[in-house]
């Protein structure tokens, strides 16, 4: 498996799971895991924020933005299956 089947194994585990096009769709981090050979994949992408904040200070915060970005960690072996993990972040 090379990189490019790795991103586009990604993507369409994402999109098939959330039923959509994945905005802004990027890979934040890749390695080789050789041990279980398999790939170790971070991804990203945006959606809809649907907590905005109606507050004049929301401007100063986060809140305010109308999209918010979203990481997913994949787990994708050499035969090209993929296992969508909870991301946590370091």
């Amino acid at each position: 498996m090379n990189f490019k089947e790795v991103y586009a194994t990604a993507k369409s585990t994402l999109a098939d799971i959330l039923g959509s096009e994945l905005m802004d769709f990027r890979l934040e981090q890749v390695k080789k895991n050789k041990e279980e050979d398999s790939w170790d994949v971070v991804v990203s992408y945006l959606l809809s924020n649907i907590n905005i904040s109606k507050s004049p200070l929301s401007a100063l915060g986060s809140n305010s933005l109308p999209y918010e970005r979203v990481y997913k960690q994949v787990k994708i072996d050499e035969e090209g299956v993929a296992e969508l993990l909870i991301y946590e972040k370091d």
